[in-house]
């Protein structure tokens, strides 16, 4: 899931928070020997290469006693949450916690992270479809003046995975728009992270926001920025019970990731 490949510190935060919030229904599922088998993940291990170096990044999730993510603690940047009825208060690197609202669902619909120093007041929105797809997500910045945004995503989902996305960055002089198209398995995904996933332009796009699942493992990811194309090629391996064990991403940019899981 969390293959850091191009992304913004706080796009990715702000997104693995929306993430982390719904309890997912794949706790537990028997496995051929009749013995529960945990989806659960406890930990990920990244280890993420680009231009001849690699680094390492090890997060570690817990989980309350309804399988909703209590925190998620990685060696750059750990997070705790917490949900009181339909509001949910977020602990991370920045000096002030995040506020937010939860919609029925128990998915993110509204964010805040606060102003701080010279950043103005930041607002998440997040609308979800019928089936509680996550299709659009915005931010929009007010320094007691005037307000605008920062960017916005439209997502399109078929067959029960999310298939595009248009991102436009407004935090540039010259707005800039990327699109990403992804292409996916037959194999189903079950990873659960203590929240339902949905394949998201948040996370670049191997991750997850509030609402439901994408149904299958990604294949391929392709990114068009300013006219560059990139695509990441997903493949995976298992273990005995059908769980991921690693997730490789390779990118035509020459990056690559892979991701090692370990399980409650």
């Amino acid at each position: 899931m969390k293959n850091v490949l191009t992304r913004s510190i706080t796009i990715v935060f702000v997104f693995v928070a929306i993430y982390c919030i719904t309890g997912c229904s794949k706790d537990n599922t028997t496995n051929n020997n009749n013995t529960p088998t945990s989806y659960k993940v406890k930990t990920i291990i990244n280890a993420y290469s680009s231009g001849g170096s690699t680094s390492i990044d090890t997060s570690t999730f817990t989980y309350d006693s309804q399988g909703r993510l209590l925190a998620d603690v990685s060696t750059f940047i750990g997070s705790s949450y917490t949900i009181n009825g339909n509001t949910i208060s977020i602990t991370t690197v920045f000096p002030a916690p995040l506020t937010g609202s939860l919609n029925a669902a128990g998915s993110i619909a509204q964010l805040t992270k606060p102003s701080i120093g010279s950043d103005p007041l930041s607002t998440y929105y997040y609308t979800y479809d019928a089936t509680g797809a996550m299709i659009y997500d915005t931010c929009i910045w007010d320094n007691g003046t005037t307000t605008g945004a920062y960017y916005a995503t439209s997502c399109v989902w078929s067959d029960s995975n999310m298939v595009s996305c248009i991102n436009t960055d407004y935090s540039q002089a010259t707005p800039i728009v990327t699109t990403y198209a992804f292409v996916y398995l037959s194999t189903r995904e079950y990873r659960d992270y203590g929240f339902s996933e949905a394949r998201s332009f948040s996370d670049f796009i191997s991750g997850t926001v509030g609402g439901r699942n994408s149904r299958n493992l990604v294949n391929t990811e392709t990114q068009v920025k300013s006219g560059t194309s990139i695509t990441y090629t997903h493949t995976y391996s298992f273990d005995s019970k059908g769980r991921v064990t690693t997730e490789s991403v390779a990118g035509t940019d020459g990056s690559s990731n892979v991701a090692s899981y370990g399980y409650y």
